[in-house]
């Protein structure tokens, strides 16, 4: 188990960082879809910020729009260097 952990997820984290920011980022473009099947016990993500838009806008809108903002300005520096690592990497395949 240490070895899948230390190895394994190790390899595929920036698949599984990329997949997880595509799925957030598809979600916030589904509005329709959320907005027609949202129920009446749960509100999502896309659904409370249109309802933030009819409304005048608080603080905590202010405080999610700048949460998305930073993680965005912290994960373009991320991808940008895996890509370069992985780039790197088979290019010194390549050559070997």
């Amino acid at each position: 188990f240490q070895a899948f952990t230390k190895v394994v997820i190790h390899e595929i984290m920036p698949g599984i960082i990329s997949g997880a920011l595509m799925a957030f980022t598809m979600s916030l473009d589904d509005f329709v879809i959320s907005y027609f099947v949202t129920g009446s016990s749960f509100i999502t993500l896309p659904v409370e910020i249109y309802n933030y838009t009819k409304k005048p806008i608080q603080p905590k809108i202010y405080a999610l729009f700048t949460l998305m903002f930073a993680v965005m300005v912290v994960m373009n520096p991320l991808q940008t260097r895996s890509e370069k690592r992985v780039q790197h990497g088979a290019q010194r395949r390549v050559r070997g």
